[in-house]
């Protein structure tokens, strides 16, 4: 899995995960995803768009998130296809 977190123009922030198209399972997987990296990465007061994408940016990905948050990031693809991506690290927990 790989991380871009994406700046909107108004500041906000949208934490968009990458993985290969073909790695989900079904949809119900990507939402189960998503609510773990809210609840392990970003344990704030008030959770963080996140946005999971199944395939890359320029190549008509599957989205899933919040509504609004999918449309902002649809919006942007050919931008996004030109950033930098992270790989996703996960500390173990004892």
């Amino acid at each position: 899995m790989l991380y871009d977190p994406v700046r909107l123009p108004s500041g906000a922030r949208i934490h968009l995960f990458k993985v290969d198209r073909g790695a989900l399972e079904g949809d119900w997987e990507a939402h189960r995803i998503a609510t773990k990296l809210r609840e392990r990465l970003f344990a704030a007061h008030r959770p963080p768009a996140v946005v999971i994408m199944e395939g890359e940016p320029g190549e008509n990905p599957r989205l899933f998130g919040a509504d609004d948050a999918v449309a902002q990031i649809r919006s942007m693809l050919s931008a996004i296809a030109e950033h930098s991506w992270a790989p996703v690290q996960f500390e173990h927990q004892s």
